[in-house]
């Protein structure tokens, strides 16, 4: 497939023109193809695309502020098949960037989608890590994608996965992060699931470093007889180290969920704290929309979206 082809796909029609022009460069792939690569100035980027999967190297410069994001697409058009993706990324010390990866998968009947990251921050480094899926509204499709993130003295590292548009199927997520010295890192994972959906978050946070801070906030909506469980950990073992974790879940019609807020102090000036929330939709909030013309379904809708999008 050329990458022409593929970005005539109806599913890439919000995407077409920053994967043609990025001014950060980007990575394209469908499948175990590589359909296009972009290297921008101070960015070292290898990719190589085996049959049995892909391997993506990135590393940012010294001092690099890229001038937009540097996009990554990975994407299975077809209803079946396998993607493994294994990236490692290294920010250079002061360098700052945004990445955002697109993950696409329009109309998934039997999909695997599998991703492996390293991620190295060095000495005052920041990167923000953006997740886009979109997923069709079939629930066949395993995604797991999994991170071990090492946050070097005052490096700042932001990741937030979102899943708006579609089925979640089998969505299991595991993220690592080690903090060191004034290091700082914020996780985000907002969701939806429907049908027979199961989806598990699990993000880890682990301050080890003097002045360290972690924020983990979640957000899944779980609908019809999906099921989810949200586990989000915070470790603080340094002085004037500071976490909170902060999980919500709602539910609509026969779902399941469960929150697992973990906090754990290991050094006596360290601070961790939690909170979490289950529960269905207002009925008084339903109501008022639907006395504005909105149907059941439209009302229900809107006040989801709009609690995945705080």
């Amino acid at each position: 497939m050329r990458l022409e082809a593929f970005l005539a796909h109806p599913a890439l029609e919000g995407l077409r023109e920053a994967l043609q022009e990025p001014p950060g460069g980007h990575v394209v792939a469908e499948g175990h193809r590589l359909l296009s690569t972009r290297q921008p100035k101070g960015v070292k980027l290898s990719a190589r695309a085996r049959p049995q999967g892909l391997w993506v190297e990135l590393e940012l410069a010294q001092g690099l502020s890229l001038p937009g994001p540097l996009h990554l697409c990975f994407a299975l058009l077809r209803p079946r098949g396998l993607q493994r993706v294994n990236l490692r990324l290294l920010a250079g010390r002061t360098s700052r960037a945004t990445i955002i990866s697109h993950c696409i998968f329009p109309n998934p009947l039997g999909i695997r989608h599998l991703m492996r990251a390293q991620v190295l921050l060095q000495e005052g480094a920041e990167l923000s890590y953006e997740q886009i899926h979109i997923h069709g509204p079939e629930g066949g499709l395993v995604v797991e994608p999994r991170a071990q993130v090492e946050l070097q003295r005052k490096a700042c590292y932001r990741a937030d996965f979102a899943l708006l548009q579609g089925r979640a199927g089998r969505l299991s997520i595991h993220y690592v992060v080690k903090a060191q010295e004034e290091a700082a890192a914020e996780l985000v994972a907002r969701g939806q699931a429907r049908g027979q959906d199961q989806v598990c978050l699990r993000e880890e946070i682990h301050l080890l470093g003097k002045a360290s801070r972690g924020l983990i906030k979640a957000r899944l909506a779980l609908r019809e007889r999906a099921q989810g469980l949200i586990e989000g950990i915070t470790v603080g073992a340094a002085p004037q180290a500071r976490g909170h974790v902060d999980c919500l879940e709602v539910l609509a019609q026969e779902a399941q969920g469960r929150a697992v807020p973990m906090v754990e102090v290991r050094h006596p000036l360290a601070r961790v704290t939690h909170e979490a929330a289950l529960g269905r939709l207002q009925r008084a909030q339903l109501e008022a929309l639907m006395a504005r013309g909105l149907s059941p379904q439209e009302a229900e809708e809107m006040l989801i979206q709009g609690i995945l999008r705080k």
